[in-house]
C-alpha cells in the first residue's frame, strides 16, 4: 500500500507525528506500506489535522483536537480542519472526548474511529525512569510510588 502523508515529519516527536510513526510501524508488520512524495502515486492519503493540498486519493484524517477557546476566532482557526474533516473518507480521533467535541461542532462523520495515543513502554520502563530516579533525592519511604508530569499549559488545550 502506498501512502502519501500530509503534514507528517517522521523525525518529530510531537504528538501527531509520534502517533503516525507508531501507526505506520504497526501497519508495516501486517501490510507492505511505502510512503510516497506524490499523492497521485499513492493508494491513500493520510493527513494530520488538515490537508496540505487538495484531495487526490481516498483520505484518512487523524484529529487530535479542534479550536474552541471563545477568546479566539475559533471559527476561522477551525476552517481548514473542518474542510479536511468534510472531505475525509475516514477520521481517526485521538480520544472519545475529541470525537464528541468535534462531532458537536462539525457534525457527525460517516466513518470515524477512536485510536488512542500509545506510550513507548520500552522508553518509559528503561532509560527514562532509571535516569529520572538517579537524579532525584527521594524524601519518601522506600516502596512509595511517585508520578510526575510536565506540560506547557495553553488556553486552547483541554
Amino acid at each position: 500500500m502506498k501512502i502519501y502523508p500530509h503534514n507528517y515529519n517522521q523525525h518529530s516527536l510531537s504528538g501527531p507525528n509520534k502517533f503516525t510513526t507508531q501507526l505506520f510501524n504497526c501497519l508495516s508488520k501486517v501490510y507492505s506500506i511505502n510512503l510516497v512524495n506524490n499523492p497521485r502515486s499513492a493508494d491513500i492519503e493520510f493527513c494530520l489535522i488538515q490537508q496540505a493540498t487538495h484531495k487526490v486519493k481516498p483520505m484518512v484524517l487523524r484529529l487530535d483536537g479542534i479550536w474552541f477557546n471563545s477568546e479566539q476566532d475559533y471559527d476561522q482557526q477551525n476552517k481548514p480542519i473542518k474542510f479536511s474533516y468534510n472531505n475525509a473518507d475516514v477520521v481517526i480521533f485521538q480520544s472519545e472526548f475529541n470525537k464528541k467535541l468535534t462531532e458537536n461542532w462539525f457534525g457527525r462523520h460517516r466513518n470515524s474511529h477512536v485510536i488512542h495515543n500509545a506510550p513507548d513502554l520500552n522508553l518509559i520502563n528503561g532509560e527514562m525512569i532509571n535516569n529520572a530516579y538517579k537524579k532525584i533525592s527521594w524524601p519518601w519511604k522506600e516502596g512509595v510510588e511517585v508520578w510526575s508530569s510536565a506540560s506547557t499549559w495553553r488556553p486552547h488545550k483541554r
